[in-house]
């Protein structure tokens, strides 16, 4: 059955900013003359079309009454069927008639658009394509280059409960949660490997520029997933494919949310769409040549991870920074990396962080594995964001009151308080004389560092060296210079 394609205007001229139309058109028949008098369309009765051309649609013209003396408004309706062709020819009328109501001084408001419909409808399938190619090549990369489990639930509040329904809990149930923008972000964002404050260093402490190693110097520049992975069997940039993809989105917009879609929006929503198919299909077929290190793994998967939500974004910038400070405690003491329980119990061994700390180091690195790797877990917003709080304290704590540096203090007081003192006066001492500055448990890392540099005690077993002695009850004194 054909059907028919509607198109309706309300030309709006003004007295002020129109007035020759204003005076001269006060019926349709004179309008239908301005809209003739440059020769590129013509009226036939209830019909229009080009001159000398076969095809003609169904017009009516209609004067409209406004409660404003100074406007004249007219309602234009055109008509065609559904043939290709014709379908071409009256979006090429359609074009005329608005400009002939722009020249003349006027405004063309689009009260109903078939077209637009029918356009629509044409790039809908053809964006539903590209998108889940991509998200095909996103969930294939991630499952058979990274792991199994290999995203958690980002975004809690958007991506558990899609998991929560899903009997199979499938993986790839989240991909198709992504917002289209931000799909790309997943292959084509870029982000450093390594944190940027270790190259500011190597620069800062660099006495000859020829020390310097191009080559690692380098390895600092940020990358996206697809330049890593990719770049060597796809010929493709990822700006180039990144720039066509927000393009496509900014179409795919006027689509979804109802906006006007001409045969030109279609005309370039299938030209970029073939252009990006065939790069996503390119990829899918040489995915057997992708390689990822082992060592690479845990950084891709954190990276994907950290795209899908905003909140683990800010946990992996703050992990970072932990991560270094971390490094920067350690020093040449262990040589366990990177930062994970082998590295975290070697800090504890060296003395360089207390049990609470070790305790809390423990309990971030499970955390952070689980939201990684463990997409059956339930973690939402709430534990995210405490969990950011959690770690910035500890990057504040160690950093400006790394534990080794205590037992040092400790030291400095007593022999400041005769060799001998209660905690009460080593608190008091602390608060009054020293220029450290201290955290919430401050007092707390002050007992622990007495007790694992005191053989008289439990905790000394843990690795310490032997400064302290128990006096008295919550009394400490110095070790003899022979026995330290």
């Amino acid at each position: 059955m054909s059907q028919s394609h509607q198109t309706e205007y309300l030309a709006i001229f003004d007295k002020t900013t129109a007035s020759t139309v204003y005076r001269l058109c006060t019926a349709a028949v004179d309008f239908e003359r301005l809209l003739s008098a440059a020769g590129d369309i013509e009226f036939q009765g209830p019909r229009v079309g080009k001159p000398s051309s076969h095809y003609s649609f169904s017009c009516t013209i209609t004067i409209r009454e406004t409660p404003h003396q100074d406007q004249r408004c007219f309602h234009v309706c055109i008509e065609c069927g559904d043939k290709e062709a014709e379908i071409n020819e009256c979006a090429a009328i359609l074009r005329m008639v608005r400009v002939e109501i722009a020249n003349a001084g006027g405004t063309c408001e689009t009260l109903w658009d078939d077209f637009s419909l029918y356009y629509s409808i044409r790039c809908y399938p053809l964006i539903h394509r590209t998108e889940n190619l991509m998200r095909k090549l996103v969930a294939y990369f991630m499952l058979t280059k990274v792991g199994k489990n290999w995203v958690a639930e980002a975004s809690p509040e958007v991506f558990k409960t899609t998991i929560d329904k899903s009997k199979r809990k499938q993986y790839v149930d989240v991909l198709h949660q992504v917002d289209f923008i931000h799909l790309a972000d997943l292959l084509f964002k870029q982000y450093h490997s390594k944190p940027i404050g270790d190259l500011f260093s190597k620069l800062a402490t660099a006495d000859d520029i020829h020390k310097l190693d191009l080559e690692d110097i380098q390895s600092y520049t940020p990358r996206s997933n697809w330049d890593r992975y990719f770049s060597t069997v796809i010929e493709c940039q990822d700006t180039y494919f990144r720039q066509k993809w927000n393009s496509l989105y900014d179409l795919r917009c006027k689509v979804a949310h109802n906006a006007l879609v001409s045969r030109s929006d279609f005309e370039e929503i299938t030209k970029i769409t073939g252009e990006l198919d065939a790069v996503l299909q390119r990829a899918l077929d040489n995915i057997g040549n992708v390689r990822v290190s082992d060592e690479d793994r845990e950084q891709v998967a954190e990276n994907v991870a950290a795209a899908l939500s905003a909140q683990y974004a800010e946990l992996v910038n703050e992990w970072k920074e932990l991560e270094q400070v971390l490094s920067e405690l350690a020093t040449d003491a262990t040589t366990s990396t990177p930062v994970d329980i082998k590295f975290i119990s070697a800090l504890f061994d060296d003395g360089l962080i207390d049990m609470q700390t070790q305790l809390q180091l423990l309990e971030i690195t499970r955390f952070r594995f689980q939201l990684i790797h463990d997409t059956s877990g339930a973690i939402d917003e709430a534990q995210v964001r405490q969990k950011i709080f959690e770690v910035k304290d500890l990057v504040k704590m160690l950093r400006f009151e790394p534990p080794r540096y205590w037992r040092d203090e400790i030291v400095n007081v007593l022999q400041a308080l005769g060799g001998e003192a209660t905690l009460q006066e080593i608190y008091e001492y602390i608060e009054i004389h020293s220029n450290k500055e201290r955290t919430s448990n401050w007092k707390a890392i002050v007992r622990y560092n007495i007790n694992r540099n005191s053989s008289d005690t439990e905790t000394f077993k843990y690795g310490g060296i032997d400064k302290f002695r128990h006096v008295g009850p919550g009394r400490w004194a110095l070790r003899k210079p022979e026995i330290t």
